[in-house]
């Protein structure tokens, strides 16, 4: 696991990298070298190593002696030849951008180990009547489990081999390799590459049993009233540019109606802006550049939130996720203290946003954005109620379940039917435990 955790971190840096040749080396260079590799390690040390996949796997389990051509030179080499080649060359294929696989090649590296230890028992020790085979199953089940962590693989085993006899075998080897492999610190291979690879996932969290949704709810979150401006449209638009946005009945109450889509809430500004005769809607969508761009201009809120994306870890839509969107909104400097004692983030606060937002406009044009209108006027907005809403007393436990079943990257909490906050998949792993960690 340490082997290809450094290859995959390796190979992610060089993707990322700014420098062309790190990028060629990369796309083009590397998967060359590691295809004349394979076929260097699999052809030169015998036809042992370039068999079909379940052709060694039948010979690995059978129960008498190996082929002859396995005795070329001599079934210890034979075997651990074709275990080392397979355990080598896993990390540096499974980590290139292509297409493998991890679970066959493991399971024979483990068949191949466990035959080359049943072998070296049998030819010691004679009189035992040992029956290398089943050393092979049990060396498949235990490598495949330290791979993935997954008791399944014996089952798998089980299901593959149909020998029923070596159930209690196959599942202490795996059970023992398990814990073996939780001694360290490494994770599973499926882990390991989706860190890496800053792939979207929801890891296995521990949590206080006394902490609940309240303990990590974002107060400060992107809404708009029923009643509202256009001015405020646009601001949640570029605060939740690719998100639907909460509707409340109105900041009083805070009684939450549903959700808009942006994409009804643009075609809305649009017709408002058609109707009265502003111009220039594209420029205030953030849709088009401005042509004499300030220095600080409201419209650069999509830049701030593209630059400050530094921790992608959780969330089921990558960089589309919305507790990516909320990190860039919160983890800005706080300039001011709210009504609540909080500080309120810079790109949060809305007087200082609409204060920005107004720089750019004449009077005439700031009086028509900043009139008050209802969203479902026209009939171009529909409020979509909620699916589902939280409780600030949801223990997290139960939130983290809910966020593995339903996919979701956050989840708003209500109290009373009031919006109270969100909650977000990055706030509720900075909030846990990563299980197996001390």
């Amino acid at each position: 696991m340490w082997f290809l955790r450094k290859i995959a971190e390796h190979r992610s840096s060089f993707r990322k990298s700014s420098q062309k040749w790190k990028k060629v080396l990369v796309t083009w260079i590397d998967p060359l070298i590691v295809s004349i590799l394979t076929a260097v390690l699999t052809f030169v040390p015998g036809e042992y190593a370039r068999h079909n996949s379940m052709d060694d796997l039948a010979i690995l389990f059978t129960e008498g002696e190996l082929p002859s051509s396995w005795h070329v030179t001599s079934k210890y080499y034979a075997l651990s030849i074709l275990s080392a080649v397979f355990m080598f060359l896993l990390p540096l294929c499974i980590t290139l951008r292509i297409p493998t696989g991890i679970w066959v090649p493991t399971f024979i590296a483990g068949a191949a180990f466990g035959r080359m230890f049943g072998e070296v028992v049998a030819t010691v020790f004679p009189s035992l009547s040992v029956i290398p085979g089943t050393y092979a199953l049990a060396g498949a089940a235990a490598f495949g489990t330290a791979a993935t962590r997954a008791v399944s693989v014996a089952v798998i085993t089980l299901e593959i081999t149909a020998a029923m006899s070596m159930i209690l075998p196959l599942f202490c080897s795996s059970l023992a390799a398990m814990a073996v492999s939780n001694l360290f610190k490494e994770k599973s291979v499926y882990d390991t590459l989706l860190i890496v690879n800053e792939m979207p996932f929801l890891p296995l969290v521990d949590f206080e049993p006394t902490e609940t949704a309240g303990d990590v709810v974002e107060p400060c979150l992107v809404y708009i009233t029923k009643r509202t401006s256009i001015a405020r449209i646009l601001l949640a638009l570029q605060r939740l540019p690719h998100h639907e946005i909460p509707v409340v009945d109105d900041e009083a109450s805070m009684v939450l109606l549903g959700v808009v889509s942006g994409s009804q809430l643009r075609r809305f500004v649009r017709k408002y802006y058609e109707l009265n005769g502003i111009a220039e809607v594209d420029v205030d969508l953030g849709e088009k550049p401005q042509k004499e761009t300030p220095s600080l201009w409201w419209a650069t809120l999509k830049d701030k939130l593209t630059n400050t994306r530094t921790d992608n870890t959780g969330g089921f839509n990558g960089m589309g996720s919305i507790d990516i969107t909320y990190n860039a909104l919160s983890t800005q400097k706080h300039h001011l203290i709210g009504p609540g004692g909080g500080a309120v983030p810079f790109l949060l606060d809305d007087s200082k946003m609409l204060g920005l937002l107004n720089e750019g406009w004449d009077s005439a044009k700031a009086e028509k954005l900043n009139a008050t209108v209802k969203i479902t006027e026209g009939r171009i907005c529909i409020i979509r109620p909620m699916a589902m809403t939280i409780s600030s007393n949801t223990p997290l436990d139960d939130l983290h379940m809910i966020f593995t079943m339903l996919r979701c990257d956050h989840c708003f909490v209500c109290d009373h039917g009031a919006l109270e906050g969100v909650v977000t998949t990055k706030g509720l792993l900075r909030s846990g435990k990563f299980a197996g960690v001390a």
